[in-house]
């Protein structure tokens, strides 16, 4: 048995979940695997041979999906904030659909990716999202209209636009109130006489194993192909990137009792794994199920915590488990994504020391 702690994956429940996706959306719908959830190669290489593509965010994710084998037409840079020398350097590997969302990166990519293909990012609801990512990136439609028209200026192809309802959005309205919003956004631009042909429907479907009532991917599939089947004509090319519904519920951490104490009338539980290494969507209240390897035990109450010496390293305050012993086993269910990837997010370094004197 592997040393804890580790992450489990499934690579069949990986492959299941890129044909249930592909088989609700139907064949029009590209799927563009966001590979910050989990960026394992052997992930990506399920993908790969299953047909998808890859949503690549740094220099780091896309070296990673080459050398699996994904050609830089299969990659989008999604990242709406990209450094000039990540730029440079994936427009010479061959990359060439880029996101932006203002006038500097559009002044960037026009210097340093002459020619490419350039969609904007809407700022859109996220209403109803367990975890909301509104504020740092997305613009309002007017200012994408301006956005892709300068594009076009600046000798840069302006093919369409993209959002973000939100991780593990809940809300169904969402998607169609966003997509309206791109509807909006091309029929301005073809007024202005810039045809656009790329809808980018992000990321934000759930993961249903780590919610509660969440509503079927089914529903939610249902009513992205009806409002698109609204508001756009069938040559407009869509693309999805989804990160968390294709992984999270294909792997499994596996964790180990390594401590306990009584603490001013709390039980505590130490565990070898904690927000510093693997659990750090804790401090965003991500669920995950918890399952032990005595289900049979009688329950009680714990503080489940982390291995390192930093109190914010807490797991769960108040949480009821079977009784736990030093050495046990707890498993965190629904943890293929955004566990192991934290280590390095998105492919970026930690700095690296410049000794002086």
């Amino acid at each position: 048995m592997p040393t804890t702690p580790y992450l489990s994956i499934d690579l069949d429940r990986v492959r299941a979940n890129y044909r249930d996706i592909k088989r609700l959306f139907g064949e029009r719908l590209e799927v563009f695997y966001a590979v910050k959830a989990n960026r394992d190669p052997r992930v990506l290489k399920t993908l790969l041979d299953e047909g998808g593509c890859v949503d690549v965010a740094s220099m780091t994710e896309i070296r990673i999906a080459a050398d699996v084998g994904f050609a830089p037409s299969q990659m989008v840079f999604s990242n709406p904030i990209k450094a000039p020398g990540e730029i440079e350097e994936a427009y010479r590997l061959g990359i060439r659909l880029f996101a932006a969302d203002s006038m500097a990166e559009l002044s960037k990519l026009s210097k340093l990716a002459s020619g490419s293909d350039i969609y904007a990012r809407l700022s859109v609801s996220n209403k109803g999202s367990v975890w909301p990512l509104t504020g740092k990136f997305g613009v309002e439609k007017h200012d994408a209209v301006r956005l892709l028209l300068a594009a076009k200026r600046l000798g840069l192809n302006p093919v369409g636009t993209t959002f973000h309802v939100g991780s593990q959005c809940l809300n169904q309205d969402n998607w169609c109130s966003a997509i309206d919003a791109c509807a909006d956004v091309f029929d301005a631009c073809a007024e202005r006489g810039v045809a656009l042909s790329l809808l980018n429907l992000g990321g934000g479907l759930p993961a249903m194993e780590n919610m509660t009532n969440p509503p079927p991917v089914a529903a939610i599939a249902e009513g992205i192909l009806r409002c698109v089947d609204k508001r756009f004509d069938p040559s407009v090319r869509v693309l999805m990137e989804p990160g968390r519904n294709m992984v999270a519920t294909a792997g499994t951490l596996v964790a180990s009792v390594i401590g306990e104490a009584e603490r001013q009338g709390d039980h505590w539980i130490y565990l070898d794994v904690g927000v510093y290494n693997g659990l750090m969507e804790i401090h965003e209240k991500f669920p995950y199920e918890l399952r032990t390897d005595h289900p049979e035990r009688e329950k009680r109450a714990y503080v489940l915590a982390g291995p390192t010496c930093d109190s914010v390293d807490v797991i769960y305050h108040d949480i009821t488990l079977p009784r736990l012993n030093v050495g046990d086993r707890v498993l965190f269910m629904n943890a293929g994504a955004y566990t192991t990837g934290y280590d390095r997010y998105n492919g970026f370094d930690f700095p690296a020391p410049d000794y002086r004197g």
